[in-house]
């Protein structure tokens, strides 16, 4: 090797070491980088902080940050994906056990995750002073929430935040215990509520939520209240002793349809189920001894107002409540294959209603009337099992051109009482052993035809009345069945 050439190698060799050190300095860094590292916090010192933002300010991306039992006066921001885990006992030589308490007051949140992908379980969360806003506010997405204790004015705030997962979560005594406000794709599942105002609210363009297996009890406003918010889906809860209301459907506008209920088991509350709203599917729920067990309300509050309009109501038992369905107006709604018995007024109590379809239920035993319509028309009644009710079967108050067929109209008081209403059609049903089969009062151009009346007839069926309170007046069946409909 020549003189020079030798040069030239010395040079490169020295650059080269000079170099090394930062080069594996960098590779160091990128390696530590892509580590979960473990971050422990006590709050007796014991741990590498003793409050739980250091820890997190202190983090990387993916860390995990264990909290030992003890008692933290913090507000948290996490903004940056961490597993938030709560141990529940202590660290170190302390005397603490159970979840660690995390406490704060002053109009102001415990946590704030604004970071995506986060795992947060095992707090007890309390709210000091009764000003506290939420226990856990999430502003992010792709969350995992689990086994907390919440106790807060707002115990978990879903805003703007979408595909969380919320589930196995206490919340005793609070405002609302889960809020969900312009928020899409949650799972909200096996939560235990108790005596919240609002146990779970869906509010303001909240859709495609689903809300299951969730334990809601002695609410004493609601237990599952969702307003202006669109296809979410509630299913398999158990909510009990809500002052007002199980659950509620309200709509505002062009905002909060398209609901699907089913399979949930509601009881001892107000009303069971609020329908204000339209294209909602409720089925397969067991409602029981509430004031109304399922209550359609006119949307007053919209422009123009609107009756709760093309629901369907399917297989539902409704059972030992005041009223059974209430309808304070409707349009459209279809109520079919339902059991609803032993109530201490009405099956159904129907005001202001047209074109529903009431086909296929099972009304019996209900201390007032089977079925009572008021101010209705163009409804009809039909397939109906209407059997053992004290006062009438079907009462048709104030209402014109309904179509009654096809029912077993059995053991009631009056079969059928029409009062007040004209143009209704009466057709083919069976009328067997009621106290009297039929009874008008003040009524004209009603249409009884092909009925079956307790037995085979060689002549006509006079149905009697009155018109004006004193008028005797009549209807007549010319053509009555001579055997019954199996129906």
């Amino acid at each position: 090797m020549t003189g020079k050439g030798l040069v030239v190698g010395i040079i490169i060799l020295f650059i080269f070491l000079a170099l090394a050190p930062t080069i594996n300095a960098n590779t160091s860094k990128s390696t530590s980088s892509e580590t979960k590292d473990t971050i422990t916090v006590d709050d007796e010192g014991d741990g590498d902080f003793t409050n739980i933002q250091d820890a997190v300010d202190a983090s990387n991306t993916g860390d995990i940050i264990e909290i030992y039992s003890g008692t933290y006066f913090e507000s948290v921001i996490v903004d940056k994906q961490l597993t938030l885990i709560g141990i529940p006992y202590e660290l170190g030589g302390g005397n603490d056990n159970g979840m660690p308490i995390v406490m704060k007051g002053e109009e102001e949140q415990i946590f704030t995750l604004t970071a995506d992908n986060c795992i947060f379980s095992g707090f007890d969360l309390r709210d000091i002073d009764g000003f506290t806003l939420d226990g856990i506010l999430v502003f992010s997405d792709n969350n995992k929430i689990y086994n907390n204790t919440v106790t807060s004015n707002f115990g978990i705030h879903l805003y703007e935040s979408s595909n969380n997962s919320v589930y196995d979560n206490y919340f005793p005594d609070g405002h609302t215990g889960i809020s969900i406000v312009k928020s899409n794709d949650n799972k909200i599942y096996q939560n235990t509520m108790r005596d919240n105002s609002q146990s779970i609210k869906l509010h303001y363009k909240s859709g495609n939520n689903l809300v299951y297996q969730n334990n809601i009890e002695s609410s004493y406003g609601y237990g599952i209240n969702q307003w202006e918010s669109n296809n979410n889906t509630i299913y398999e809860n158990e909510i009990r002793n809500c002052v007002m209301v199980g659950i509620k459907i309200e709509a505002e506008d062009a905002e909060g349809y398209g609901y699907e209920i089913y399979d949930n088991t509601i009881s001892n509350c107000g009303k069971g189920i609020i329908i204000s709203s339209w294209d909602n599917t409720v089925y397969d729920n067991e409602i029981t001894n509430c004031e109304y067990g399922i209550f359609f309300k006119w949307m007053y509050w919209t422009f123009p107002p609107m009756a709760p309009h093309h629901n369907k109501v399917a297989d539902n038992i409704i059972k030992n409540n005041n009223e059974g369905i209430y309808a304070d107006g409707g349009a459209y709604n279809n109520i079919t294959g339902n059991t609803i018995s032993e109530n201490v007024l009405s099956g159904l109590y129907l005001k202001e209603v047209k074109y529903c379809n009431i086909v296929g239920n099972n009304i019996t035993d209900n201390q007032k009337d089977g079925i009572d319509f008021d101010l209705s028309h163009h409804n009809l009644i039909s397939q109906n099992n209407i059997v053992n009710n004290s006062n009438e079967g079907i009462e048709i108050f104030d209402s014109f051109q309904n179509t009654i067929s096809e029912n077993n109209i059995i053991n009631n008081y009056r079969g059928i009482l029409l009062d007040y209403s004209t143009e209704n059609r009466i057709l083919n049903n069976n009328l067997i052993d009621n106290t009297i089969d039929a009874f008008m009062e003040t009524c004209i151009f009603n249409l009884w035809l092909r009925n079956y009346w307790d037995g085979a007839r060689a002549f006509p069926k006079i149905i009697f009345g009155i018109q004006y309170e004193f008028i005797p007046w009549i209807n007549i069946d010319f053509l009555p069945a001579q055997e019954p409909y199996n129906i």
